[in-house]
């Protein structure tokens, strides 16, 4: 693959989901939201915001992996990568290795996954900076 899956979102590296409490935070597919603040690894909120305003990403697809015990981040984060890649054309309505527009995810923490949580969130952006309106469909 010649692009990145996780490129940075402006500082945030690799981004794990998991409240305090250890639940995870909920986003729906079409949520638009700008980069979390920190910069950090975990992440443990981000603010919903209306796509008809500039923002940062939008929420393109959402799965849940399947398993008992936690099987490594290693594992997670390509059982994440690979989950979303499969959804990215869907959405978009161009495949991933074509298109202008880049792909991250949020996924479970070792802690949030023993609390339950196995849901991946993955999100599309414009690596140009924000953007205004729906990136469904947008071929680009």
């Amino acid at each position: 693959m010649s692009r990145s899956f996780l490129a940075i979102v402006a500082g945030l590296v690799v981004v794990l989901t998991a409240c305090a409490d250890g639940e995870a935070f909920s986003l729906d597919v079409g949520d638009c939201f700008d980069d979390p603040d920190g910069g950090g690894q975990t992440v443990e909120s981000v603010a919903v915001v209306d796509c008809d305003q500039p923002h940062d990403n939008q929420v393109f697809a959402t799965f849940e992996i399947v398993g008992g015990s936690w099987p490594g981040a290693d594992q997670v984060e390509e059982d994440a990568e690979d989950g979303c890649l499969e959804r990215f054309e869907d959405y978009v309505g161009t495949p991933y290795l074509e298109s202008d527009l880049l792909a991250s995810a949020f996924w479970p923490s070792e802690d949030s996954w023993e609390a339950g949580d196995r849901e991946v969130i993955c999100f599309v952006y414009d690596p140009a900076g924000p953007v205004t309106g729906s990136l469904e469909g947008a071929n680009r």
